[in-house]
């Protein structure tokens, strides 16, 4: 479905599943007119329900498939959250996992200053920058000479 933005005539397109899902918030909800934000300006431009069953064909059919891939997901979801759920309970509790030891930051800046110092060769100082004009106040207007 072509659009156009009402406030900055920028043209954009609204997709079958996102028509779809308008169409099926409108009707759970009782609404009349959808908010489409225009990528854009980030501006909400209202369509009507009607609009949105005209520039969809097969709407009825695709809001059928759209739920029942949504009843399809949510089965799958609560099938890997129940193997999760049963593979944290199978799995033996460790009372207090090893912690990593990690050399402290002292050692570590010892350990890397020979190697600072053996690297490190005279560089040639950075070119010093050169002073700006100072601006002159504005307030002082020079006077005329005759």
């Amino acid at each position: 479905m072509n659009l156009r933005c009402i406030y900055c005539q920028t043209p954009f397109t609204l997709g079958r599943m996102e028509k779809l899902a308008a169409i099926q918030r409108l009707q759970a909800e009782d609404m009349h007119h959808y908010d489409v934000f225009c990528p854009r300006c980030r501006r909400a431009n209202t369509v009507s329900i009607e609009r949105l069953q005209i520039f969809t064909p097969g709407w009825k059919e695709g809001l059928k498939t759209l739920e029942s891939e949504a009843a399809q997901v949510e089965k799958s979801r609560a099938a890997v959250a129940s193997v999760a759920a049963a593979v944290k309970s199978a799995a033996p509790s460790k009372a207090a996992p090893a912690k990593k030891r990690h050399a402290s930051k002292a050692a570590k800046a010892t350990a890397a200053k020979p190697q600072k110092a053996a690297s490190a060769k005279k560089k040639p100082a950075a070119a010093k920058a050169k002073p700006t004009a100072k601006a002159k106040p504005a307030g002082k207007a020079k006077a005329k000479k005759k």
